[in-house]
């Protein structure tokens, strides 16, 4: 479990009241920021919708004020209700009723076309460019036509922007009208009809004027319908946007709308009591959170730096209580046998008093134990000394018993040169073994040691055994304990001549990229599956204990030569080995370089 400390405990307790403290205080500023902008929106939108209404109202009350006061003049309904067959009278009406409009209506600037139909099909136009008084269609027809307004008998229709295909004499251009009818005497069918028609740039810029008014007033636009749901603004625009919006508004979407493109929008609808026109004005939602999303990038900037600042008030806080303890803390983990590099506590200073006096108590108890620390180490060297030393000596013997045993060999096949030689050798090799007063020696030396026993032995085997000893120049100088490499190879004969001859021993070191290495391998039966169980249970027995085991000095095996390895070069050893695929035992002893720190788990292995 993991322990808990109070520089932590403090820490977290006023992170946590700081860390509250600024989510609150941020997400209830937001949360009122964005209530706030919503409401604004809202109301802007609504101000919007009814100022377009307005607007429209009166663009529209005038042209119908201008179609009353043009239906309603007896001089004009004197010279339009005339009998109009005759081609002189017809021109002489005309210019009279086209005098009388222009008195009524006044300039053209704002007025496309204005048109006075009546029941038999005689019809008189006036626009900017001609004035004209025809017959046009039978009474049928006018009636099918113009049945809509004929019924509303005499109360103003407001038709929405179309294009008029009547004037052949003007441009395409697309109009608003106001369409009333009107009898010819008080208290008669509504059987005639006067238009007057608008330009829609005129109705189109009324609404842009309008939206651009206010601050970012770009951002929000407007759509215009009748109650038929036909479009009235804009024009043959956003024609996809206006279906999504319209499919919404249907089912019943006041407020939130969605485009096809699946953008979301607010808006707001206004219904003229006048026109029967609903004015929607809506924006992005995007445009309304901005602010929004601006103001909590802000703020969240400015609760960082809080929280920061507040996070190292509290480290301070902590730091204060907990200096002296973290002291004590690093002092004993520190404290070693090497009391050159050991830690000492010194009093604090710390102006407080449970804190200085804990620190001196220790500072003491630190002080008295010094002499035993001391005491402790030069027993704990003694001994490891002690037993690093048993562990060589052990092998003297062990040799001598071998080497004599194979000098007897040759003596007895009357081998004298050769055993004279060998003695010579041999007693070489007796003063290396016995050097005990060397813990290690370069790694040359010991290969030259291996070498000189390997010659020997092929003095008794002759072609039955063959050798191979590779060392690169750049290993030469690695320091390694004495009398490792020999024992390996005897154990590599000793088991190596139960298979039938040649046999083949070879001591290979080589440097590898994070350090470097020595193999001892042969051409035996290898090692069985029993052994290598066996000595990977004691190796790994030895890894796990904290103490090494008692020595066997009766005997030599690779578990010493572990233990032995394991004493010189601690946590850079890696001790490997098994059975080579193409037969034969091996035995690998890899060293690493540079940091002591292992990649693997554990500094042995098998491989079978």
């Amino acid at each position: 479990m993991k322990r808990r400390t109070i520089r932590g405990q403090i820490f977290k307790s006023y992170a946590f009241l700081f860390i509250g403290l600024v989510l609150m205080a941020v997400v209830g500023i937001n949360f009122y920021m964005g209530n706030l902008q919503r409401k604004n929106i809202d109301d802007t939108l609504t101000r919007l919708a009814f100022s377009v209404s307005e607007q429209l109202e009166a663009e529209n009350q005038n042209l119908y004020n201008l179609a009353v006061n043009v239906c309603t003049s007896e001089t004009l309904q004197q010279y339009f209700f005339s009998d109009n067959k005759d081609g002189f009278t017809r021109r002489k009406n005309e210019d009279a009723i086209t005098n009388h409009v222009l008195s009524i209506t006044g300039p053209m600037n704002r007025l496309h076309r204005l048109v006075l139909r009546r029941e038999d099909g005689m019809l008189y136009e006036y626009s900017s460019r001609e004035v004209n008084l025809k017959e046009k269609g039978s009474e049928e027809e006018y009636v099918r036509k113009n049945q809509e307004v004929l019924e509303k008998q005499g109360e103003p229709f407001f038709k929405g922007t179309f294009e008029d295909q009547e004037a052949a004499f003007l441009e395409d251009v697309p109009v608003t009208s106001v369409q009333v009818a009107f009898s010819e005497m008080y208290g008669n069918r509504y059987t005639n009809m006067v238009e007057v028609q608008q330009p829609y740039d005129i109705c189109r810029q009324t609404i842009e004027d309008l939206l651009k008014t206010g601050q970012n007033g770009s951002q929000y636009q407007a759509f215009v319908y009748d109650a038929a749901g036909k479009i009235v603004y804009p024009y043959k625009e956003k024609t996809e946007r206006w279906n999504c919006f319209q499919q919404q508004i249907l089912s019943g979407n006041e407020s939130s709308y969605r485009d096809e493109t699946g953008m979301r929008y607010t808006g707001k609808k206004y219904t003229s009591s006048l026109t029967g026109w609903t004015i929607l004005v809506y924006c992005s939602n995007g445009y309304i959170f901005w602010p929004i999303f601006h103001f909590a990038a802000v703020s969240f900037v400015i609760a960082v730096l809080s929280l920061g600042i507040m996070l190292f008030i509290s480290y301070m806080i902590s730091n204060s209580i907990t200096i002296p303890l973290q002291k004590i803390r690093e002092s004993i983990s520190l404290y070693n046998l090497n009391k050159e590099k050991s830690v000492r506590l010194q009093p604090s200073n710390v102006q407080l008093d449970e804190m200085t006096s804990l620190s001196e108590t220790f500072y003491e108890m630190q002080e008295r134990i010094e002499g035993y620390v001391e005491e402790v180490t030069a027993l704990r060297i003694h001994e490891l000394q002690s037993r690093y030393y048993a562990l060589q000596s052990q092998m003297n013997p062990h040799f001598l018993y071998n080497s004599l045993s194979i000098l007897s060999i040759m003596c007895d096949e009357k081998q004298n040169e050769a055993a004279a030689e060998f003695c010579g050798e041999l007693a070489s090799m007796l003063r290396y073994s016995a050097a005990s007063f060397e813990r290690d020696v370069s790694l040359e030396e010991e290969m030259e040691y291996t070498t000189t026993y390997l010659k020997l032995l092929q003095k008794r085997y002759d072609t039955m055994l063959d050798m191979e000893v590779i060392l690169p120049e750049s290993l030469k100088e690695k320091r390694i304990p004495r009398l490792i490499l020999q024992p390996l190879v005897e154990n590599s004969i000793k088991y190596g001549l139960e298979s039938a001859p040649p046999w083949f021993i070879s001591v290979e070191a080589e440097e590898k990229k994070e350090g470097w290495s020595i193999t001892v391998s042969d051409t035996g039966n290898g090692f069985t599956k029993e052994t290598l169980n066996e000595i990977q249970e004691k190796i790994q027995k030895t890894e796990q204990s904290e103490q090494m085991p008692e020595l066997e000095i009766g005997g030599m095996g690779i578990l010493n030569i572990y233990i032995r390895l394991k004493l010189y070069y601690k946590e850079r050893l890696r001790f490997l080995l098994g059975n080579q695929e193409e037969g034969g035992a091996f035995v690998e002893i890899e060293i690493q370089e540079g940091a002591c720190e292992r990649t693997d788990d554990q500094s042995f292995g098998c491989r079978r």
